[in-house]
């Protein structure tokens, strides 16, 4: 069992228990911690497919995503803060804000997956696929949310993806395997690959997004985000669609209109209501 504790605004104090045995892990989220007894719960959760009754929310996702990463060579948009690049030091409180607002919003029938957030896009919005000024666009403008970049720049790959959702966007979700920033050391404007032991200790962010959207299927967007869930043993859609960059704009769209269709087929055929 290992123990975290984090303090947001000086106020509210937050415990993070993490659990592991051979055939599952949890975390208890708790607003107090006392000798064998916990208090206050907010969010536990097991992998799915264990069982266990599941009781996930939008805060106590966010909650979850706002802990320390504990690793140098990451950034974390709901905890981090860059001094050189960000707008204010409440950037990451404000990033914790623009999600709840995005979560709410959304009903997504497909969870779309990048690998990881880009130094231009997820580093400032947290959303794959998605860059600082497209809040100032619609339909995220209609939402309200807020930049924290000083210099907002585009993310090319972002813009096909949200040219093509249109009118769908509600219906899907954006999100990385690696839920935070992957730089080279001491340069938080980088890129780089997660590495395996990374995406494994993460893992349980991408497992409690599922439990938050059950009826969600994983869609992984690219090679790369594909061979990964394979590894972590995750039901995903088989694989995955194309990824828009370097050139392959036209077979991402292709594949993410049929992806719609057989949800909505299999929906149809189900009789489930999203």
């Amino acid at each position: 069992m290992k123990q975290k504790r984090i303090n947001r605004r000086g106020a509210k104090e937050y415990h993070f228990l993490f659990f592991k045995t051979k055939k599952m892990s949890f975390v208890f989220l708790c607003a107090s911690l006392r000798p064998l007894r916990l208090k206050c719960f907010d969010c536990l959760f097991f992998p799915r497919g264990d069982g266990f009754k599941i009781d996930m929310t939008i805060s106590s996702f966010v909650d979850l995503l706002a802990k320390p990463p504990g690793n140098s060579k990451v950034f974390n948009p709901w905890h981090d803060y860059d001094a050189v690049h960000d707008t204010c030091k409440e950037s990451p409180l404000i990033r914790q804000a623009n999600m709840k607002t995005y979560l709410k919003a959304i009903h997504p029938r497909i969870i779309l997956l990048g690998e990881a957030p880009s130094h231009h896009g997820g580093k400032f919005t947290g959303m794959a696929f998605t860059d600082p000024l497209m809040f100032l666009e619609p339909p995220l403008s209609e939402l309200g949310l807020t930049v924290t970049a000083k210099s907002p720049e585009r993310e090319m790959s972002g813009r096909i993806v949200w040219g093509e959702m249109g009118s769908h966007w509600k219906e899907v979700m954006l999100w990385n395997i690696m839920p935070f920033h992957p730089h080279l050391e001491g340069d938080r404007m980088t890129n780089r690959a997660p590495t395996g032991k990374e995406i494994s200790e993460f893992k349980y962010i991408l497992e409690a997004l599922m439990q938050l959207f059950p009826p969600a299927e994983l869609v992984p967007v690219g090679n790369k985000a594909t061979s990964t869930l394979v590894k972590l043993d995750l039901k995903h859609l088989g694989g995955g669609i194309r990824h828009p960059a370097f050139g392959g704009k036209k077979e991402f769209c292709e594949g993410f209109r049929k992806v719609l269709g057989l949800q909505k087929s299999k929906a149809a055929t189900q009789g489930v209501l999203f």
